[in-house]
């Protein structure tokens, strides 16, 4: 068995992504802070493990039965994109979104509660986040957005995590 390569490099990794999504096949992708190269892995053949192990962990915010802690597992060479390509496409329920969406002005008004309510020590660390829900042509979008966050943000960690049916996310934190 050839060992599975974990790296490539911005000007590929968006054809991998774009490949996966089509095909709804489990992937994720990661760039370290400094490095030149991302760290990806593609899940083709198993089940995603509900336990930590090695591959990509995916951990909700609010762990409930229907949103468990999960880890993609890689199982594929992504060098071989010729085969990634000749695999038939996976039929996956997508879930409903709800708009959950939080417009600016309502995200500004928690901001400044959150440091309110800081600054009177009634919390120490807090992470606020936002969605906003665009509809585009995501194989085509998203590694784009992937490659753009890595170039726009060196020194961040950007990563992108695609199981179809259960989550998609993608992000850059310092």
């Amino acid at each position: 068995m050839t060992e599975l390569s974990p790296y490539c490099n911005l000007d590929t990794i968006g054809e991998l992504m774009a490949c996966c999504i089509a095909k709804k096949i489990p992937f994720y992708a990661c760039r370290y802070p400094g490095e030149m190269l991302c760290r990806c892995g593609v899940q083709v053949e198993s089940r995603p493990q509900h336990t930590l192990c090695e591959g990509f962990n995916v951990v909700p915010f609010d762990i409930e039965s229907d949103s468990p802690t999960f880890t993609i597992s890689p199982d594929f060479d992504p060098r071989q994109l010729s085969l990634l390509n000749s695999l038939p496409a996976r039929s996956v329920e997508e879930p409903t979104w709800n708009d959950a969406d939080i417009d600016q002005e309502e995200y500004l008004d928690k901001v400044s509660r959150l440091v309110e309510l800081m600054k009177e020590e009634e919390l120490s660390k807090v992470v606020l986040s936002r969605t906003i829900t665009r509809t585009c042509d995501v194989p085509t979008v998203l590694p784009q957005y992937f490659v753009q966050l890595c170039r726009m943000y060196p020194s961040a960690y950007v990563f992108v995590v695609s199981y179809p049916g259960v989550c998609g996310w993608m992000g850059a934190t310092p």
